[in-house]
């Protein structure tokens, strides 16, 4: 499976001079190293850099479940269902183009849930609490969180997560207590890799993300023999907690950018590079791929398709005529329209393309497998650029309502900064955030046309068979990108 390639024991080497930045990967090209400048490096090696980035969102998710609890049940008044769905969930997807997974380096939950493992809010102690087992190898794959993802989209849909306050507030309970449970049975940040539902969604998007972490050279990594940014370094830093080794890093789908190696690196070797966008799509290592992962890349093509249709006009009378011609109760009909639209449709033409791709490319003895496991990631771009547009409304239509929600986060009547009961509109018109959702959506197709044909030359090689291969993965991204940019063309009813 993927996550247990990656795993990989950190090759041993004779040692050698330290001197060596420069990285010997055979696809390094020119990128910018962050940690190049002073002031950069002195604050993410400062010990407590993670611990002062997680706090705040801690003190603002136990806001987000006392108001839950016990304010209003308005969802529009309620800082519960504001910050949490308004903002933060339509805002986190942006980070994920821009700096990968940057939630996981502030996640409360992994925070709460790490302080109580460490027993130590920053301090590096050498014993743990907890028992420290480890994840059953046969788990040890996406299918769990791809799982918990797509049950956490139907209950959002099904039970009203985004409009109920009191809902809001037991998801996120049950999120930290999955974490601290976790934590406490198994070693290091188990839940992160293997359980926490948003975690495969943030791995397969971080490829496409414009900055990653890695050694600064490779061979500086093989020639060291102490490996502390694996196994930590007394005092100074903890060893990675995802098992993720510098030395062999060729993307960003699982690093959690928690700043523990570039703590420990005695060789100064870490490095923070901003790169072109979509890069790891491109130069994917086969080595690392596993099907688990090629699986989340299609249904997260699917996922955020679905979240739009249902949330235009028409989506309530298919539901209704549905339910007749069927004779289903309404949660059956919407479980079935689900599995359908999220799972059954977007894998099922997928595997017809693949087959068809391996039909046409019949001068080359290309399995089905590997083209479903390689082609799967041409449409991480659409899925993630209609994700981006499916919250573009949200953030920036509806965002404004936080404003008046800070001075009243319970609904109570309090004003503590003067802006309750503020009635404000939008500064941006359903027009132009149109036009916007039609550019992400345009600029996705881009890139999926871009990583399909990189793709099909590392699989096939010669121009014709390229072109071959290429032209159903490409009838079918350029498909669903117009039938994306008829659904955005609906008019779509507000999150509340």
């Amino acid at each position: 499976m993927a996550q247990n390639r990656r795993q990989e024991k950190p090759e041993r080497a004779r040692p050698a001079s330290p001197s060596v930045t420069a990285s010997d990967s055979p696809r390094a090209t020119s990128k910018w190293n962050v940690l190049n400048y002073g002031a950069v490096k002195r604050v993410l090696r400062w010990r407590g850099f993670q611990f002062a980035i997680q706090l705040p969102n801690v003190l603002v998710y136990v806001l987000v479940i006392l108001a839950g609890l016990y304010g209003t049940q308005t969802s529009t008044e309620n800082f519960a269902t504001v910050v949490t769905w308004i903002i933060w969930w339509a805002a986190i997807v942006f980070t994920f183009v821009f700096a990968g997974r940057l939630w996981c380096l502030m996640c409360p939950f992994s925070a709460m849930a790490e302080w109580l493992q460490r027993a130590a809010l920053w301090s590096v102690k050498r014993q743990t609490f907890g028992l420290g087992w480890k994840w059953p190898h046969r788990l040890r794959n996406l299918y769990v969180p791809t799982l918990l993802f797509l049950v956490l989209t139907w209950a959002d849909h099904q039970f009203g997560l985004v409009g109920s306050p009191l809902y809001t507030a037991y998801f996120v309970m049950v999120i930290l207590a999955g974490a601290v449970v976790v934590s406490v049975l198994f070693e290091r940040r188990t839940f992160c890799q293997y359980v926490c539902p948003i975690g495969g969604l943030i791995g397969i998007y971080s490829l496409f993300a414009s900055a990653e972490l890695r050694a600064a050279s490779r061979k500086v990594c093989r020639e060291h023999q102490e490996k502390n940014c694996l196994l930590g370094r007394e005092l100074v830093g903890y060893g990675c907690p995802v098992r993720e080794y510098p030395g062999n890093m060729d993307d960003n789908f699982s690093c959690t950018l928690c700043t523990e190696c570039i703590k420990t690196c005695p060789k100064d070797n870490i490095a923070i590079n901003l790169r072109p966008f979509a890069r790891d799509l491109v130069t994917l290592n086969e080595k690392r791929l596993g099907l688990d992962m090629s699986i989340l890349a299609v249904v997260l093509l699917g996922l955020p398709t679905f979240q739009t249709i249902v949330m235009i006009g028409p989506w309530e009378g298919w539901m209704a005529k549905l339910q007749q011609t069927l004779g289903l109760p309404p949660v059956a009909v919407f479980t079935l329209a689900f599995l359908i639209s999220t799972l059954l449709i977007p894998l099922g033409l997928f595997a017809g393309t693949a087959l068809l791709t391996r039909l046409l490319a019949r001068g080359h003895d290309v399995t089905f497998r590997r083209l479903f496991m390689n082609f799967a990631f041409s449409f991480v771009p659409i899925g993630l650029m209609m994700h981006l547009a499916h919250n573009v409304k949200h953030l920036f239509g509806e965002g404004q309502t936080a404003i008046p929600v800070l001075s009243d986060p319970f609904g109570w009547g309090w004003n503590l900064f003067g802006t309750a009961g503020l009635s404000l509109e939008s500064p941006f018109t359903i027009a132009r955030l149109t036009e916007v959702q039609f550019a992400l959506l345009i600029v996705g197709q881009g890139f999926a046309t871009y990583v399909a044909y990189r793709i099909a030359h590392r699989l096939f090689g010669d121009r014709l068979e390229v072109v071959r291969g290429l032209l159903p993965v490409l009838l079918l991204t350029v498909a669903w990108s117009l039938f994306n940019l008829w659904v955005l063309n609906m008019p779509l009813m507000e999150r509340h």
